[in-house]
């Protein structure tokens, strides 16, 4: 399961009241865009994302505490900066 997967199954355990049923939920994608994405990027550049989710994701907790915890636990990620 990636990473999307285990953010989407969280928040639907924490948002029992939703109407939504797990097969249903429509899948996130992590889009990265600027230089990397433009493959112009040097050994300092920075990588940006950004996240298409469901509606029910909500910004503050979901996106930068849910998603944002499950990436500072991955071991693959070196380096994290969370800019709100």
């Amino acid at each position: 399961m990636n990473i999307l997967a285990k953010q989407s199954d969280q928040i639907l355990k924490e948002k029992p009241n939703l109407k939504v049923k797990k097969k249903e939920v429509p899948q996130s994608q992590l889009l990265q865009y600027g230089s990397f994405h433009l493959e112009i990027r040097s050994p300092d550049s920075d990588i940006d994302l950004v996240l298409l989710a469901p509606n029910f994701v909500e910004k503050e907790h979901d996106f930068f505490g849910v998603f944002y915890k499950m990436m500072k636990a991955n071991k693959k990620v070196e380096s994290l900066v969370k800019i709100t």
